[in-house]
């Protein structure tokens, strides 16, 4: 299936099958992936040793959700739910703890400075 897409700089081809663009939707394994999509790159090499390569940021069901090394998040309609595995459950704009607008769990503690 032959799509033209805009990369906010230029035109190009996406030359996906079907079942790519299907599975691409579902899941997207964005560490191993290749940025266009022809390939994947499992490792890298460090000086003469090879290593096993992050396979994060991976996205579920249209980048819907998003998991992380460390915290995964899930969109909501103009927000994201951030859930940090440190302990922190908040909502943000746009998924960062800086532009957290309610905390729901174990708020940092600057924050918790803020309201004595």
């Amino acid at each position: 299936m032959k799509i033209y897409r805009w990369n906010g700089e230029e035109w190009y081809l996406r030359n996906w099958g079907l079942f790519h663009i299907i599975r691409n939707w579902f899941i997207w394994i964005g560490g191993w992936e290749k940025a266009n999509g022809l390939g994947w790159l499992f490792t890298y090499m460090v000086g003469n040793k090879r290593k096993l390569a992050q396979p994060f940021p991976i996205t579920l069901l249209g980048h819907r959700i998003v998991l992380y090394g460390e915290w995964f998040t899930v969109k909501l309609r103009r927000d994201w739910l951030v859930y940090h595995f440190k302990g922190y459950v908040y909502r943000s704009k746009d998924g960062t703890l800086s532009g957290a607008t309610v905390f729901y769990r174990n708020a940092p503690k600057y924050i918790k400075d803020l309201i004595k």
